[in-house]
């Protein structure tokens, strides 16, 4: 893969520096002991095409990388070059910004590819409709971003505590029939007080929830402190649900019984702390990252174990700030660096 390092601009610099004095990157005692491995760097402090201001989530289409900020825009970036192609402007900003990206299925019944966005702070979730992706840029030469249009295809949710309502939506997985096309079940995850998963049918209508609130000390209850992610294992069909604040992760049936929970423990490992982004790989492990230890940890999802870890905190190459979620192409795993601005690129295989 090409390693393209963007210059940061000499304002930014400063804003920068002046971080590493005012802004607490991370707990170092907690911190992993070694650099992400061979990291590139994507992206760069502002609010122009190709730099973020404390991104938070990541998806990708299998091709183009997608990266929401707190700036309001959702970008699409050439993974290779690092350069934008394509923004989407939500459509409210006011009250905070999304937590979560989702490619899947759109629900028109298609199998075009859709963009999920759990818009946490207005209470629902919106969808749109992927656009191709243009011709692959020069590397020497940024290309015209193009707008996407801001009008989504779907919407589902507001305000509240009953059935089809969220307080502040984090993520959301599809699950498709056999064709791989075709919705069977859409997945919400919820905190503010809700903290539980939401289950809706294929038109998005509320058919279940699964989960509450609490420090996950009731036995036989299925309870949540900020679940953050669910996935979709395709087989055997589970859920994956990061249960960020209790610090471990969930297993789950489909109808959202529970199997097991993993903490991180198992074979002598260290506790999780704070694992919010997780993304599955074609070997079956799972890649989760540890928010609260400025680290990713990949972990062997029959039994818990911890095969790798990966980061420490800080602000130099390879280091991380807040590390929020996780995408992979192929054998390339790219961290969303919140507090740093930017994303970090790594050869997790």
């Amino acid at each position: 893969m090409r390693s393209v390092r963007p210059v940061l601009r000499a304002a930014w610099v400063v804003i920068l520096l002046l971080g590493v004095v005012t802004i607490p990157a991370c707990d170092e005692r907690d911190a992993g002991d070694r650099p992400l491995p061979n990291s590139r760097q994507i992206g760069r402090p502002g609010d122009d095409p190709g730099a973020f201001v404390k991104p938070r989530a990541i998806a990708s289409d299998g091709s183009t990388l997608w990266v929401v900020d707190r700036s309001g825009r959702v970008q699409r970036l050439d993974p290779f070059t690092g350069f934008c192609l394509q923004i989407l402007r939500l459509p409210e900003q006011t009250l905070g910004f999304p937590t979560g990206l989702t490619i899947a299925p759109s629900p028109t019944g298609d199998g075009r590819p859709a963009l999920w966005v759990p818009d946490t702070h207005y209470h629902r979730v919106l969808v749109y409709l992927i656009p191709d992706a243009p011709p692959r840029p020069d590397p020497e030469r940024a290309p015209t971003v193009e707008a996407i249009d801001p009008k989504p295809i779907a919407q589902f949710g507001r305000y509240g505590s009953g059935p089809g309502e969220f307080t502040y939506p984090t993520s959301v997985a599809v699950h498709t029939r056999e064709d791989g096309k075709t919705l069977d079940r859409v997945y919400v995850t919820e905190y503010g007080g809700n903290d539980r998963v939401q289950i809706f049918d294929a038109g998005l209508k509320p058919i279940g929830t699964f989960g509450r609130f609490g420090e996950g000390r009731s036995p036989g209850e299925t309870e949540f402190q900020r679940p953050q992610m669910v996935i979709v294992q395709a087989q055997p069909p589970r859920l994956i649900i990061s249960d960020s604040i209790n610090h471990r992760l969930g297993v789950f049936q489909l109808d959202g019984t529970l199997e097991r929970w993993i903490d991180g423990t198992a074979g002598g490992g260290e506790p999780l702390r704070h694992p919010r982004g997780l993304r599955l790989l074609d070997d079956g492990t799972l890649l989760i990252v540890e928010f609260g230890r400025n680290q990713v940890r990949r972990v062997n999802l029959s039994d818990g174990t911890t095969l790798n870890r990966w980061g420490r905190g800080g602000r130099g190459p390879g280091e991380l700030a807040e590390p929020w979620a996780i995408e992979v192409i192929g054998d390339e795993a790219f961290v969303v660096d919140a507090m740093n601005h930017r994303v970090l690129e790594f050869a997790w295989r």
